[in-house]
C-alpha cells in the first residue's frame, strides 16, 4: 500500500485576491488618515500664521499731502483695501527724526493727544504685532503731524469660521498595490510635509 503524502495548504486565487485586496484597502484608509492629518495642520498654520502690511505701501508712513493724498489717506484709501486678522503684523517705515509711531488710546487718537501713549516707536522701521482682534489706534508724535492726516484707526476683525468639522466619507473600493491612487497620495503627502515644515513666518 503506496504511504500516504502530507497535503500542503495552499492560498487558492481567490483567497489570494482578497487578502491582497484588504492589504490595500487598510494601505488606502491609513493614507486618508494622513491626508486628513495634514489638512488640519495646515489649517492650524494658518490660523496662527499672520500677514504682513507695510504701512502706506511704497510710500510708508509719512505726511500724506507730501505724497499728494488727502489728510485721510491712510484711514479712507490704504486701509480700505485691507482687511487685518489675529497675527497680522503692520510695518511702519518712515523717516526719523522727522517722524515717529505711537500707538494711543481712542479719545487720544481723536484728540491728537500725543502725552500719553500706550506705545511708543521711534526707529523708522518698527514691526507693530502679531496683532489681536480689536481696534488699534496709531499717530505720529510729531506735533501737528496728526491733524495733518499721520493717524490710522485700524480694525482686525476674528477670522471667519471654517465651516462644519470635516467628515470622513466612506473609504472606495481597495486598490491594487502601487495604483496611480496610491503614488497620487504619496506625492501629496511629502508635498504638503515639506511645504509646512518650509514655513518661517511664526505667531506668537
Amino acid at each position: 500500500m503506496a504511504p500516504q503524502q502530507r497535503k500542503s495548504r495552499s492560498i487558492g486565487g481567490t483567497d489570494f485576491q482578497r487578502v491582497n485586496a484588504a492589504a490595500a484597502g487598510r494601505r488606502w484608509i491609513v493614507l486618508l488618515l494622513l491626508v486628513v492629518a495634514l489638512l488640519a495642520l495646515d489649517v492650524q498654520l494658518q490660523c496662527v500664521q499672520g500677514a504682513n502690511y507695510t504701512v502706506g505701501d511704497q510710500f510708508g508712513w509719512s505726511l500724506p499731502e507730501a505724497n499728494g493724498f488727502n489728510s485721510s489717506y491712510y484711514n479712507d484709501e490704504w486701509l480700505t483695501t485691507l482687511v487685518l486678522y489675529p497675527g497680522d503684523i503692520l510695518f511702519f517705515n518712515y523717516k526719523v527724526p522727522a517722524h515717529s509711531v505711537l500707538q494711543v488710546s481712542e479719545i487720544d487718537y481723536i484728540s491728537c493727544n500725543y502725552n500719553s501713549p500706550l506705545e511708543k516707536y521711534t526707529s523708522g522701521a518698527d514691526s507693530v504685532g502679531p496683532l489681536s482682534a480689536g481696534m488699534y489706534w496709531f499717530i505720529c508724535g510729531t506735533p501737528s503731524h496728526c491733524s495733518m492726516g499721520m493717524r490710522m484707526a485700524v480694525p482686525v476683525e476674528t477670522k471667519p469660521s471654517l465651516g462644519p468639522p470635516f467628515q470622513l466619507a466612506p473609504p472606495p473600493a481597495p486598490t491594487p498595490p502601487g495604483s496611480s491612487t496610491e503614488l497620487f497620495l504619496s506625492s501629496y503627502l511629502q508635498d504638503k510635509f515639506l511645504s509646512n515644515t518650509s514655513r518661517s513666518n511664526s505667531c506668537l
